[in-house]
This record gives C-alpha cells, sequence and structure tokens, in this order.
C-alpha cells in the first residue's frame, strides 16, 4: 500500500493516456459498456477539455500511474458552479 507523502495528485497530461487506458482495463475489464471512455481519442479529448479536468494519482519515486479520476464542469446549468467526479479508478496494487 502506498502512503499519501508516497503519492502526488496532478492534471492528466497526453502521456498520461496509455497508461489511464490500462488503469481502465483493469478496474471495468474488456467488457465494459461504455467502451468510448476507454479510447485513446476520447481520453487525449478529454484531457485538453476545458468542461473537464482529469487527475492522475501518482507515485512520486517511481512515475507509476496509481489511479485517476474526472471532474466534470458542464453538469446542469453553468452558473451552478458544481463537477461531478466520474470515471474513479485505482490500480489493484495501491487500493487498500
Amino acid at each position: 500500500m502506498k502512503h499519501a507523502e508516497e503519492t502526488i495528485i496532478r492534471e492528466a497530461r497526453e502521456e498520461d493516456v496509455p497508461a489511464i487506458l490500462e488503469l481502465f482495463t483493469e478496474a471495468y475489464g474488456e467488457d465494459y459498456p461504455y467502451a468510448g471512455f476507454m479510447n485513446e481519442g476520447w481520453l487525449k479529448h478529454a484531457i485538453y477539455n476545458d468542461d473537464m479536468l482529469m487527475l492522475v494519482a501518482e507515485d512520486r519515486t517511481s512515475g507509476q500511474s496509481l489511479g485517476t479520476a474526472s471532474v466534470v464542469f458542464d453538469i446542469g446549468a453553468n452558473s451552478d458552479l458544481i463537477g461531478e467526479m466520474g470515471r474513479l479508478v485505482v490500480s489493484k496494487a495501491a487500493r487498500g
């Protein structure tokens, strides 16, 4: 189990896409009904989308991606000032 001081949370970058895809596949499986989220093109779009903040939890020492989550800001009226957390996954090795 990773301790908090060994983990950083940061915005996802385009080079994180393969690791995010791996995390999604591990968590959701090959038969995930929303396969569009497991698409490299969609993930790249999500990283650069102003209506979404994609985050990565990363091991500070190894640089390994331990998890990912998204905050979607275009839920409801734009004046709501709210976001919806989604697609939160943590690698099996980092759970606990």
